[in-house]
């Protein structure tokens, strides 16, 4: 996994091409059906482009939406490993609706059954072992597949704007802090696309538990939870980072300088991580190799396999 992400900036110099392009339909309105890894990018780019009309569908088939809304909207099943079950049942329903509807995988079922019904795909390349890792060359497909050519120009100029050595040094410093603890991740609701990206690596890479949750609504429960004061920062089982952007809003930002000293004064450990503008991708995704390199090293911190996810894959097993 290290080798992935110090050659993460290279992802973003892909050029995505669509396959059976004349069944194409564009569409201004969209929804990505995808599973774990496979969303993060759709989650991503709602979040730099929140104007966007789209839904993230992480479930079997199809949102209840009215037929009229889904013949309106582009359909993109996105699976990493083209086998995901729930990936592949929202094709299914969309294709036998006779839906627009665009496949991005790597291969698997799920691209045998677009060569099959001759449905558009993006097959793309399988350079990493696993889809978290793999979020650029995803981005970059869902900004073909919902026609973004301003944002597949920008995109790719992060290959040679990104710093994957610099989040590398700043992971390094931080792990040591969040040693043999569980983390959480609080952050806007904007930015809440990054907040769960760390959770994600932190659980599967780093094997620790990690949760997230958003200002303001997080400031009207769960932080109470934490209102007991402890003996020492040491003596604390959580880490707490405050994922802040300059786009926040300034009573945001007010309410995550509030309860950082409220955090602090119970002696709950806690760091503040700007990461410049959830409106700038080099901005967004240098956050994300920061997510990446944090969880690698807390697995080595913890003895474990950054890339095996042995649970995920027993459970799969149970289930067939």
């Amino acid at each position: 996994m290290k080798d992935e992400i110090l050659n993460f900036p290279r992802q973003f110099s892909y050029k995505p091409e669509i396959h059976n392009s004349g069944k194409f339909k564009m569409r201004r309105e969209f929804i990505v059906a995808g599973m774990g890894g496979s969303h993060l990018a759709a989650d991503l780019l709602k979040m730099w482009s929140p104007e966007i009309s789209l839904i993230v569908h992480s479930d079997y088939n199809l949102p209840s939406l009215p037929k009229e809304k889904l013949r309106k909207t582009l359909t993109i099943a996105n699976s990493y490993s083209g086998n995901t079950e729930e990936t592949i049942s929202a094709f299914e329903s969309a294709r036998k609706l006779n839906l627009p509807l665009i496949a991005i995988a790597t291969g698997g079922k799920l691209l045998g059954l677009a060569r099959k019904h001759k449905t558009p795909y993006i097959e793309i390349p399988k350079t990493n072992k696993e889809p978290r890792t793999a979020i650029g060359t995803s981005f970059v497909s869902l900004l073909k597949a919902t026609g973004n050519n301003a944002g597949l120009r920008e995109a790719r100029e992060l290959s040679s704007m990104l710093e994957p050595k610099t989040a590398y040094a700043e992971a390094k410093g931080l792990v040591r802090k969040i040693s043999e603890r569980s983390l959480i991740i609080y952050s806007s609701e904007r930015n809440h696309a990054l907040a769960y990206i760390w959770k994600i690596s932190m659980n599967e890479t780093g094997k620790i538990p990690a949760f997230t949750n958003v200002f303001p609504e997080l400031n009207h429960n769960e932080m109470n939870s934490f209102s007991r004061k402890i003996k020492s920062a040491k003596n604390s089982p959580f880490y707490f980072l405050v994922l802040k952007s300059e786009d926040d809003p300034p009573r945001i930002q007010k309410r995550m300088g509030v309860l950082e000293n409220l955090l602090q004064n119970r002696n709950r450990p806690v760091k503040e991580i700007n990461f410049g503008h959830g409106s700038n991708l080099k901005d967004v995704f240098q956050n994300v190799m920061l997510a990446m390199w944090t969880s690698y090293f807390t697995a080595e911190e913890e003895g474990v396999n950054p890339d095996r996810v042995a649970m995920v894959e027993e459970f799969k097993r149970l289930l067939a």
